[in-house]
């Protein structure tokens, strides 16, 4: 039959497993929603940016005043994060674009085995709307890499500091233990104010 002692020492081990692959779990969790606060937040951003550089082509589209649109589009693509931005009438038809803009198969990638030139880079399209009409279409290319880049090797700094202090738990926990059963085994009987022994 089993001792007691084997036991208990069975089931605190078994405990200590059990707690390493919860905080181990919810580690990756917590990894894993950061990664999705992110992309939404990139995406809003983004978003947000397309909308409002729509809004501000509405009157030059209007008026027919290429340079105006041209030089927003220059504009948007001076940005950090924006690689490139083209404007286009309702027909599909180009009305401006960036200096360094490309059409959007390159920028996709299609023409390159395994899309490789559109990796790291994401397309908004926005339309161009005034009154419930239809006045053409914003296209904008973002440079996701660079934002996503930074916060990942954060991310990836916050997971390393979080297993590294689950590592030194787990190891202050044994070095505990193995104190206090050092101490159990060297210490002596106590004796009582009358001489005895409890």
């Amino acid at each position: 039959m089993l001792s007691q002692n084997f036991v208990i020492k069975g089931l605190m081990l078994l405990s200590l497993m059990a707690f390493s692959y919860f905080i181990l779990i919810n580690s990756t969790v917590i990894s894993d929603s950061n990664q999705v606060i992110q992309n939404k937040q990139l995406q809003d951003l983004s978003r947000t940016m397309a909308r409002q550089a729509a809004l501000f082509s509405v009157d030059n589209i209007k008026q027919d005043n290429h340079e105006g649109l041209l030089l927003l589009a220059n504009n948007l693509a001076k940005e950090s994060l924006v690689f490139d931005a083209t404007i286009y009438d309702a027909e599909g038809g180009i009305l401006a674009k960036s200096d360094n803009a490309l059409t959007a198969s390159q920028i996709t990638g299609l023409n390159t085995p395994l899309s490789i030139d559109g990796i790291g880079r994401q397309q908004l399209i926005e339309p161009i709307v005034k009154n419930d009409h239809l006045l053409g279409f914003l296209r904008i290319t973002f440079e996701k890499s660079t934002l996503t880049g930074f916060a990942n090797h954060h991310y990836r700094k916050s997971d390393r500091l979080m297993f590294g202090m689950l590592a030194i738990s787990l190891v202050s926990g044994m070095l505990i233990m193995a104190l206090l059963r050092k101490r159990k085994n060297s210490s002596k009987p106590i004796t009582t104010l009358f001489g005895g022994k409890s």
